[in-house]
């Protein structure tokens, strides 16, 4: 004890003990039981009592907390006693970063004690950070409770991800963010699924795109040389998903039916469906607008023209259309329709609906692709 402060309490008459501090005179025959010698809290100077708690913080890692509770408060008795891991008690926590995923071709960045909200995430983000900064990371393990990334061999670089047992997020509780490997034109993690999803745009812009426009692509933006059959693989990928999203579209077709009538009266969809074990399959569909029926007997010549031509896609078919001449010798649409392929019956399907939409109006039919199966 400091010499000075030895001396100011002899003064005041207070017996200092060199172990225990200030002794006053009533209580220096006090003799403390077991059960207070093991007590953790601890008086201080300022009069506030510190209960010492070593509770492990919800981010993780090791963190000793101290909570304090003044003497002088207007508190109740039974308040200040409350266990620590009650609901009453004000516990400080360390806050960590929560990944987000990056807009607008944003890097990914990772730290220390940063959060996932799924395990798919991290994979994920550990992708696409691979992928932007030219590193060949790969996945050391990978199992139900962690995740260990390494790079090249003789490289520092070093993460570990782990998934916390108190709730289901996982969190980087290592990071060595260190490079000493040499650059080279392949990565572990240019897989054809993350490919053919980074390819998405640019093949929906340019569908028509060879595989070695892919190869020059993806070196441009990450480094990486592809070989033919990888571009490929990742082009028929991408083409998949993004024609798997037109393929769901069949399921709205009895709406977008439903929304036609609502806002063209007295127009004419006709939908037929085949049968299956998984329910009905989409043949055909007849559209003809209450509009364009009237635009046509009404100032259009006696004249209707028929033709069809192939779709291009996933699902095929053909489009067949009926189309008239105006007084301004302009081409006007009467009625359309998506069948199977042209037959004999797909065509008689077509004319008898549009003749009954004309109301037994039967001008001089012209087919522009004469046939002699088409009658």
């Amino acid at each position: 004890m400091d010499e000075r402060l030895r001396v100011e309490a002899e003064d005041e008459g207070v017996r200092v003990d060199d172990e225990d501090g200030y002794v006053s005179e009533e209580d220096k025959d006090y003799v403390a039981s077991d059960e207070e010698s093991e007590d953790d809290s601890y008086i201080g100077v300022d009069g506030a009592e510190w209960y010492w708690t070593s509770e492990i913080p919800v981010g993780g890692g090791t963190m000793n907390e101290i909570e304090t509770v003044d003497e002088e408060s207007d508190q109740d008795e039974s308040d200040l006693h409350t266990p620590v891991e009650s609901d009453d008690e004000i516990v400080h926590r360390r806050k960590f970063p929560t990944f987000k995923v990056p807009e607008n071709d944003e890097a990914v960045r990772l730290d220390i004690g940063m959060q996932f909200a799924s395990k798919e995430l991290v994979m994920d983000a550990i992708r696409d950070h691979a992928m932007e900064t030219k590193t060949n990371l790969w996945f050391y393990k990978n199992d139900a409770i962690r995740v260990v990334v390494k790079c090249q061999t003789n490289c520092p670089y070093h993460m570990l991800v782990v998934k916390r047992s108190a709730s289901q997020y996982w969190q980087i509780t290592s990071l060595t963010k260190d490079h000493e490997c040499v650059r080279s034109a392949g990565n572990k993690q240019a897989k054809t699924k993350w490919l053919a999803k980074k390819f998405i745009p640019l093949i929906r812009h340019t569908p028509h795109i060879k595989p070695n426009g892919l190869v020059d692509e993806a070196f441009l933006r990450w480094n990486v040389k592809l070989n033919h059959f990888q571009a490929y693989r990742a082009k028929k990928r991408a083409l998949e998903l993004i024609e798997g999203a037109s393929s769901e579209q069949y399921a709205h077709l009895r709406s977008y039916a439903e929304e036609l009538r609502r806002s063209n009266p007295n127009s004419t969809i006709i939908i037929k469906c085949g049968t299956s074990e998984i329910g009905p399959v989409f043949e055909r569909i007849y559209i003809c607008l209450e509009a364009c029926k009237a635009a046509f007997a009404h100032t259009c010549r006696p004249l209707i023209g028929l033709n069809a031509c192939f779709l291009k896609g996933e699902h095929g078919g053909q489009l067949i259309a009926a189309v008239s001449k105006d007084g301004n010798n302009q081409m006007i649409l009467i009625a359309y329709a998506v069948v199977e392929s042209e037959t004999r019956d797909s065509w008689k399907w077509f004319v008898e609906l549009l003749l009954e939409d004309l109301n037994q109006l039967i001008p001089r039919l012209l087919l522009e692709d004469t046939c002699a199966s088409h009658g």
